[in-house]
């Protein structure tokens, strides 16, 4: 069985440092805005995570067709719940990407296709919170999903028409 690790070390007052094979991450326990502030708090971590993990899956599926963006982004954002302790209770994934126009059905199916085979990160957050998400080609809406209906995934009709 493989296995992943992550040795944190606290460094002084709030500031904590993980090491991920080999690579080091600052966190820092203060509220954001803070003075000073060495890094994130480790919460929206989380959000890279998901966001890393689809990404490389959308840019990899393009790769395999042969064909390239122009330019691509996700943005991962979360809902906290009040109290303690403040958990994710609803995330949602912004997909936005230039390219050829006939790049569309392609782009839709690669975000697809990551969110229901591939990516590990979304398939452990989906099993404890709802996850939604809406697909940007060329400034142009194609998708916006609520959660839990992916076999809904269509192209939205052209607003040119």
């Amino acid at each position: 069985m493989k296995t992943h690790q992550a040795d944190t070390v606290w460094k002084y007052d709030q500031v904590l440092e993980a090491e991920i094979n080999g690579h080091r991450i600052l966190m820092d326990g203060n509220a954001p805005g803070e003075i000073p502030s060495e890094g994130p708090t480790p919460k929206p971590l989380l959000l890279a995570a998901l966001g890393g993990c689809t990404s490389l899956d959308v840019l990899s599926i393009i790769k395999k067709s042969h064909r390239a963006l122009q330019s691509f982004q996700v943005q991962a954002s979360g809902n906290l719940s009040e109290g303690i302790p403040s958990v994710y209770t609803a995330l949602f994934l912004k997909y936005e990407a230039n390219g050829d126009a006939d790049m569309e059905a392609a782009f839709l199916r690669a975000v697809q296709l990551s969110l229901e085979k591939y990516c590990g990160v979304a398939f452990m957050l989906q099993k404890i919170m709802p996850l939604s998400y809406s697909v940007i080609f060329n400034g142009r809406q194609l998708y916006e999903s609520v959660p839990a209906e992916p076999e809904a995934w269509t192209l939205l009709p052209s607003q040119d028409a």
